[in-house]
């Protein structure tokens, strides 16, 4: 009996929530929060979390948020395991369509993490992981707009997150479309379906050098990677001969733990064999015969 009660329950919640994602946002002093361009809370109280839902189908999460005086932020978590953090994309900028889906974020700068003890930790109601988020203006900023992209437009890209530890760039057929700065954070990429190459530069400040992401498509970092220390001519392009690159070597620091946990933990952290004596690494993996029919180049997914 508790079994069929319980199915029962299943199947009514399935029906109620779908396959939505819910979570709680809110802003320092007044905000709105899109999804996919369309507002679906307002938040007027930074003490309170106020509730959202939205499809796991969505493409683009927004905030609009104006500080009215002291210091203006921005805080949400997601029951898909996102926070807002260094990830997310802000400018001080309204630029037409910023919160919608076809927009170019591209030249907007990562969120600064704002440290301000004034908040302590309200609201409770967010998970402890979101940070507040903010442009790198601070206090001198008082109106800010800050998005992050989930996939590609079409559906028909492949989405994922990466870092490097501990500056680094992400590239897709020789074209940059994501930068990392903290190897904690998983910062987001999407691409089309039919990129035939994949690459990192990472640039190792000290101690211990790793590069890691995973991606909608099943393909995570692991030893079928090559990388080197040489900054070969052309080494991110399509038609670069890494055969005489080494398999990528996987490293096992503890010091990482399992951060981000946004990446998938059968990612796993690659680097040269030369470990901690190598400190600026490049690593390709490439996806498909760059002499395959009807390929093109890679394209910006908007």
């Amino acid at each position: 009996m508790n079994l069929i009660l319980v199915t029962i329950c299943a199947i009514l919640l399935t029906q109620v929530y779908g396959d939505d994602i819910y979570g709680e946002v809110t802003c320092d002093n007044i905000g709105e929060f899109f999804v996919d361009g369309q507002v679906v809370a307002s938040s007027n109280d930074w003490k309170v979390g106020s509730q959202v839902s939205f499809p796991d189908t969505a493409h683009v999460l927004a905030f609009d948020c104006l500080d009215e005086g002291g210091i203006g932020g921005i805080r949400g978590s997601f029951s898909s395991g996102m926070v807002t953090d260094s990830a997310w994309k802000c400018s001080t900028s309204d630029d037409e369509g910023w919160s919608g889906l076809g927009f170019d974020d591209s030249e907007w700068q990562n969120a600064t993490i704002q440290t301000h003890s004034q908040w302590g930790n309200e609201p409770t109601s967010i998970s402890s992981e979101a940070k507040w988020i903010w442009t790198a203006g601070d206090t001198a900023d008082r109106h800010v707009f800050c998005r992050r992209r989930l996939r590609s437009v079409n559906g028909n890209g492949i989405y994922g997150e990466v870092t490097c530890d501990n500056i680094g760039e992400f590239f897709v057929d020789g074209q940059l479309v994501a930068s990392s700065n903290d190897w904690r954070v998983g910062f987001p990429v999407v691409f089309p379906a039919r990129a035939q190459v994949l690459a990192f530069d990472c640039l190792d400040e000290g101690v211990i050098g790793g590069i890691r992401g995973s991606f909608s498509n099943g393909m995570v970092t692991d030893s079928a990677w090559k990388c080197s220390t040489s900054d070969d001519d052309g080494w991110r392009e399509l038609r670069f001969d890494d055969s005489e690159w080494q398999n990528a070597t996987i490293q096992t620091h503890s010091q990482w733990g399992n951060e981000p946990t946004s990446i998938s933990s059968e990612a796993k952290w690659i680097w040269t064999a030369g470990d901690t004596a190598d400190r600026h690494v490049f690593c390709r993996r490439r996806l498909r015969s760059a002499t395959s029919k009807k390929v093109k180049t890679f394209e910006s997914v908007q």
